[in-house]
């Protein structure tokens, strides 16, 4: 009954077709064909991307679609193994060729020829055949089964079989990128709430911001504000992706309005613009003349060289002054100016530092920076 069954299969199929090797032959490497150019041409974002920001998950998702014609082929084509396997083999490097263009890489990304022929030899050619190939023998396992299984339907019904499958991967491979897409966003948003409550819990947490927003300008200066004014939290730039971002945003302003500001966040410490820039040209800061210069256990001031504190060791290759502080290094200038400190009754906290007269910075005792002003 088995044997019966399988010819009858084999029969409705090719029922239309007086030489249905011909014709799945035709089929077959059309459907490879347009498949190859189809990923190609879907694969264009992902191959000129330059590594950061980071695309549309979709495009990315495509990436993996090169498997979708091999399935379709598979589920039409029954052929022995050795006369599918010519066809098989030239699709999947040919694929290859083009996911290897796709890889990774630094940023920003150069693809070139040689690096992804290369790729092609060592990692993505062998891949693709051996993925395609199991693939291929996977589904001919489920025609083979179906076929067993499907011996009582009429003949219209079992040659109508392998057309639906065709039409299911087809609408399967045209979902994927869009459910990918919303997979991708939906962590990015989880990843973010989450972090926001660590960084919450540790006091550590900051408000993301546009790369523009830290910078204000006032008369012939240009201030830049570590931390947001209205909370007190540090402000980063938005280097992240948008869904990360938004919901890390979201969920510290819900923290804000559920237990207010926190007493760990700098607000009662920022520095008007006015005072910050006042002290450009104040006369009450002390001249700093020996070098490195420890204002406090979290705050040193050092020229060429390096100096160990903090377990671990901050270099500077120039005469330029270097701020070391436990929260960070930063480097004002390449060129050896008097510098100076001093202090603001109104921010007892907040330490001023001056370097020549066209910078200076905000301190917190702690070592953050807060605030820093430059006259143009």
């Amino acid at each position: 009954m088995s044997d019966d069954s399988t010819q009858m299969a084999d029969e409705s199929i090719a029922a239309s077709n007086p030489n249905p090797d011909d014709g799945q032959f035709t089929l077959v490497t059309y459907t490879y064909c347009v498949g190859g150019v189809f990923y190609a041409f879907l694969c264009g974002p992902a191959i000129g991307r330059r590594g950061y920001p980071p695309i549309d998950p979709a495009w990315m998702a495509v990436t993996f679609l090169w498997v979708v014609p091999v399935l379709l082929s598979a589920t039409i084509d029954t052929r022995p193994f050795r006369q599918r396997l010519h066809d098989l083999a030239i699709y999947c490097v040919a694929t290859a060729f083009i996911d290897a263009a796709t890889f990774g890489g630094t940023v920003p990304r150069h693809v070139t020829f040689l690096g992804t022929l290369i790729d092609t030899v060592i990692l993505f050619g062998p891949l693709h055949l051996v993925v395609g190939t199991i693939l291929d023998g996977f589904v001919q396992l489920i025609r083979s089964m179906a076929r067993f299984a499907a011996y009582t339907l009429p003949p219209t019904v079992r040659s109508a079989t392998p057309w639906l499958a065709f039409a299911a991967l087809l609408a399967l491979a045209g979902a994927f990128p869009f459910v990918f897409r919303a997979y991708s966003f939906a962590e990015l948003a989880h990843r973010g709430r989450t972090q926001a409550e660590k960084d919450w819990n540790d006091q550590c947490a900051q408000v993301y911001v546009d790369w523009s927003d830290p910078f204000k300008y006032a008369g012939d200066s240009t201030l830049i504000n570590e931390y947001d004014r209205t909370t007190g939290l540090k402000k980063s730039h938005r280097h992240r992706e948008t869904q990360y971002v938004e919901a890390y945003n979201e969920r510290i302003a819900e923290l804000l309005r559920e237990h207010g500001i926190p007493d760990w966040s700098m607000k009662d410490h920022l520095v008007d613009a006015s005072d910050l820039i006042g002290m450009l040209d104040s006369a009450e800061m002390d001249p700093i003349e020996q070098f490195p210069y420890e204002i406090n256990e979290n705050i040193i001031l050092f020229r060429r060289g390096t100096i160990s504190r903090w377990g671990g060791t901050m270099s500077s290759s120039d005469d330029g002054l270097s701020i070391g502080t436990k929260a960070s290094l930063v480097g004002v200038g390449n060129d050896k100016k008097p510098v100076s400190i001093g202090r603001l009754v109104k921010y007892p906290d907040v330490v001023f530092i001056r370097n020549g007269d066209d910078w200076v910075g905000a301190f917190h005792e702690s070592g953050r920076e807060l605030s820093s002003a430059t006259r143009r």
